[in-house]
């Protein structure tokens, strides 16, 4: 009879957030070819890091089709400004802290983020 075992992630996925900035950090990046065969994905794992939904796992597609996002998400990292001379990596976002706009879309049946601020703007997280 097939075994199944389930993590804690696992579980708290599922939990519907109401909509609200939280306070997360990425915890992992990875690079993948998107549903159009064409254009690249930067699939995120973000985790929220304090209050009652501490440890919700949310996974964000940022894609190169809509690179004004990502511009929004690494402007919480460089003091609001991007350099066009510079490469960014995205990995190094990994495990620092920013402010999430999330919510539970209905639609979709799962968390997902709106919106991104550093957590110096002084916007509450949930």
């Amino acid at each position: 009879m097939p075994k199944i075992k389930f993590t804690k992630e696992d579980v708290l996925q599922r939990n519907q957030l109401d909509a609200s900035w939280y306070k997360v950090a990425a915890k992992e990046v990875v690079e993948e070819t998107a549903k159009d065969g064409v254009s690249t994905n930067w699939v995120t794992k973000f985790v929220i890091l304090e209050g009652p939904q501490a440890g919700v796992p949310i996974r964000h597609w940022f894609n190169e089709k809509a690179m004004g996002r990502v511009v929004d998400y690494v402007k919480c990292f460089t003091a609001g400004k991007v350099d066009l001379e510079k490469e960014y990596e995205l990995e190094d976002t990994v495990d620092r802290p920013v402010l999430a706009y999330c919510h539970y879309d209905q639609k979709m049946k799962f968390n997902v983020i709106d919106d991104f601020r550093p957590v110096s703007t002084g916007a509450t997280a949930a």
